[in-house]
């Protein structure tokens, strides 16, 4: 996504716009900015919300920059559930924040540092570590934990970058559930649904795991598992649905096929010595603490407190 797909316009677009969109042909993205419908058609949700910034930053000032949830559309940073239908920015000119139906200005005077600014897909944007812990002290522990799980994976970031840049902001709103975001997070967590499974399952009082724990493959190579709870002897899985949906990582099989082959897999997993259960769950469970708690409960394992 770039401008070059954008059609900016006047703030009242002309009457051949009205009727292209009209007709489906374009699509609103914001008062006076309409995208190709064929282009629009072709994005996800999180490129969709990059298109509304592409727009929202058409008509501010250079001193304006893409902030929070916004940002992470840019950096790649997984969401929790959807992306949002307003526009986050920090306004290095205002020293109070401002809220539109369409925009939320952040206060930035004096806030920002140099190595706070960054420019991602040729937009200016927070850095990677501050969009990290902007998300996380407003949106919470389990956004917060998507945000360091996946900068920590890709290496976007170091946890001590991290640990430096929540220190600046002190006693903060949000700054305990954030710290406590870092204290757990790292580069095991595979998926979103792995990062939102840890924080859920650490919430409701269940022992840590290791994530990404290898077990011998009895065919060849090794099996990953993503969660390894060894004092129970408890493999967990997040069974996200992209393994059987998404063509490229079947590899040429059918969906029966990656059934059957996961099967297997559970087998071998299950006739190792020190494995006692292996236990699986999908998106929903992890966003339900109740469901997700007496699915771990059922597999035999027990919370710390």
């Amino acid at each position: 996504m770039n401008g070059r797909f954008l059609r900016t316009t006047a703030p009242t677009p002309d009457r051949a716009q009205c009727r292209a969109a009209d007709a489906g042909e374009l699509v609103r993205v914001r008062s006076g900015v309409f995208l190709d419908s064929s282009c629009w058609e072709g994005l996800d949700a999180r490129w969709r919300h990059i298109a509304l910034v592409t727009a929202a930053l058409e008509r501010l000032q250079p001193h304006v920059v893409t902030s929070h949830a916004s940002a992470a559309a840019l950096w790649g940073f997984p969401v929790l559930d959807s992306w949002p239908a307003i526009v986050h920015v920090i306004d290095r000119s205002r020293s109070v924040g401002q809220r539109s139906s369409t925009l939320v200005r952040h206060p930035g005077q004096g806030a920002l540092r140099d190595d706070d600014v960054a420019r991602r897909h040729g937009l200016r944007c927070t850095s990677a570590t501050r969009t990290a812990v902007d998300v996380a002290l407003l949106d919470g522990f389990l956004s917060g934990l998507l945000c360091f799980d996946h900068g920590l994976r890709r290496g976007l970031f170091s946890h001590e970058e991290v640990e430096a840049a929540l220190m600046r902001r002190g006693s903060a709103r949000g700054i305990r559930a954030a710290r406590q975001a870092l204290a757990i997070a790292g580069p095991g967590s595979g998926s979103a649904g792995e990062s939102i499974s840890k924080g859920v399952a650490f919430e409701l009082g269940f022992p840590l795991a290791e994530q990404q724990k290898s077990f011998p493959n009895p065919w060849g190579g090794e099996y990953f598992v993503d969660f390894w709870w060894e004092d129970f002897g408890i493999v967990g899985e997040f069974d996200g649905d992209q393994k059987y949906l998404d063509e490229a990582m079947r590899s040429g099989r059918t969906i029966e096929q990656v059934m059957l082959d996961e099967k297997r897999r559970a087998d071998d997993i299950l006739a190792r010595p020190e494995v006692r259960n292996l236990v699986r769950w999908k998106y929903a469970a992890a966003r339900n603490p109740r469901v997700l708690s007496r699915i771990l409960h059922g597999s035999g394992l027990t919370q710390r407190r």
